[in-house]
């Protein structure tokens, strides 16, 4: 468990204040804890304050919303045929996940899934695109941290990120360890190079502690780069992306898995949560996790200790 969430309450007064004042929420929040970095309890607020903000914009710029979907989907649909499952990371609001949903013609896709480490934007975004991503992808949220995802392993047909891994240039290497866990057969990143950035986009991402090097840091831990692609509708045009289609490596492991059925593990393992009573427990760590408005709070700082629930 991190030990900052024992600050939370007086964290969220000054997020709160920065953001009423237009300040930059990430940057008041390390000052505060006198860090470099952004931890996940600084993104997590900071994004929780904005939260609407995203699908309002959406909504308002549908047109390079529809854009940049189309953009993606170019890039992306000669590798998801065959594709049954597949989860959306740091997701927010499902804001350009649904869109791309809507514009994949991949008929295999069945199972979608939007975890995101804020609880405020999954539920708004889950409401505003109910009449966006099609029944027949069965589309469900969880709130989780990248860096422990509650999934088992290799139970993922492909893995997906929009700017999700952008705000965690000190986490970089932890969090994509565990994407390449969950991940049976594609990642697909579209994040944001320094390799295309000019100097004052890239000072920009080093005042942020946005994430450095995406493309060392995949080959480094074994990841295969199939394809490679500059995006043209970039949110911010001191923000560039690049959209990578990774192959993860192969996870060495002696775990049996069951792909027939879906179900949520403890943060980062194999150990499987069972529904009981509209919670989730996990027999083998004797914990309970969550569930807020069919939405499940799979955080480890979440938990509650109980041995005995079941």
């Amino acid at each position: 468990m991190n030990s900052n969430n024992l600050v939370l309450p007086e964290m969220f007064l000054i997020a709160r204040d920065a953001y009423q004042k237009g300040e930059n929420v990430t940057n008041a929040l390390r000052k505060y804890l006198k860090v470099s970095y952004n931890t996940p309890e600084i993104i997590a607020l900071a994004y929780d304050l904005q939260a609407g903000t995203y699908t309002n914009a959406a909504e308002s710029n549908e047109s390079f919303y529809n854009h940049r979907a189309q953009e993606l989907t170019t890039v992306i649909e000669p590798f998801c045929d065959g594709m049954e499952s597949v989860l959306d990371l740091g997701s927010g609001e499902i804001s350009m996940f649904s869109r791309l949903l809507v514009t994949l013609k991949s008929q295999s896709i069945n199972k979608t899934y939007a975890a995101d480490i804020n609880w405020s934007r999954l539920n708004i975004g889950i409401k505003a695109t109910e009449n966006i991503v099609p029944n027949s992808h069965n589309l469900s949220a969880f709130v989780s941290d990248m860096a422990k995802i509650p999934l088992p392993s290799k139970s993922i047909d492909l893995t997906f990120t929009d700017h999700a891994l952008e705000p965690n240039g000190s986490r970089l290497e932890e969090i994509l360890k565990e994407i390449f866990r969950c991940t049976r057969n594609i990642c697909i990143f579209t994040e944001p190079s320094n390799e295309i950035a000019s100097i004052e986009a890239q000072e920009r991402m080093k005042k942020l502690s946005y994430i450095f090097d995406l493309e060392q840091s995949i080959k480094k831990l074994g990841g295969e780069i199939l394809c490679s692609s500059d995006i043209f509708n970039n949110y911010n045009k001191l923000n560039p992306a690049r959209t990578l289609v990774v192959r993860p490596p192969v996870l060495n492991s002696e775990v049996s898995i069951d792909y027939s059925k879906f179900y949520f593990t403890f943060p980062g393992t194999d150990y499987e949560l069972q529904l009981i009573d509209e919670h989730l427990f996990c027999k083998d760590m004797g914990v309970v996790f969550p569930i807020i408005k069919d939405i499940p709070i799979l955080l480890e700082e979440k938990l509650i200790i109980a041995s005995k629930y079941s």
